[in-house]
């Protein structure tokens, strides 16, 4: 990260540990790739890109929040809108997101979405969202900041 710095919070109070040794898991890490529309230009530069399973890096650091979100179900693989959020999170975050990059600045955001006609639609995250919380707050982010995207709360270039 050229410009980024970033204190790693302790990794077994942020579940980082917990969640770490199950990302690595090379299915899970093509899925998400694929699901979530990461691009290797934006996760290269320092973020994780060539050590997906190093928990002190962004990369996966964004992929424990994305198993979190997508296995914490206790009915999973039901996706199913009329249930809890636990059930439908994941499906939802995944058919709203365009594309999810890693970028340093922020000004202080977790994340922010840009979206609409004519636009490069894109939902970017920033170092508060990987070491300002743990595991759970991380796969609960992609959800919320769509539900922006679809016209829910904000409208435009939300940051978080």
């Amino acid at each position: 990260m050229a410009t980024c710095t970033a204190t790693v919070p302790d990794l077994n109070t942020s579940g980082d540990n917990l969640y770490g040794p199950r990302i690595c898991w090379q299915a899970f890490i093509d899925w998400a790739w694929d699901a979530f529309d990461f691009d290797k230009d934006d996760w290269d530069q320092g973020f994780g890109y060539f050590s997906v399973c190093d928990n002190r890096l962004p990369l996966s650091r964004t992929m424990s929040g994305i198993y979190c979100l997508t296995y914490s179900s206790p009915n999973f693989p039901r996706e199913s809108y009329d249930s809890n959020i636990l059930e439908w999170g994941c499906r939802f975050a995944r058919n709203a997101i365009d594309e999810l990059d890693a970028r340093c600045g922020g000004g202080g955001a977790i994340a922010r979405t840009q979206w609409g006609p004519f636009v490069n639609d894109w939902t970017q995250l920033y170092i508060p969202y990987w070491y300002g919380q743990g595991v759970s707050l991380r796969a609960g982010s992609p959800a919320f900041q769509e539900l922006h995207d679809v016209g829910i709360g904000y409208r435009g270039g939300l940051a978080c």
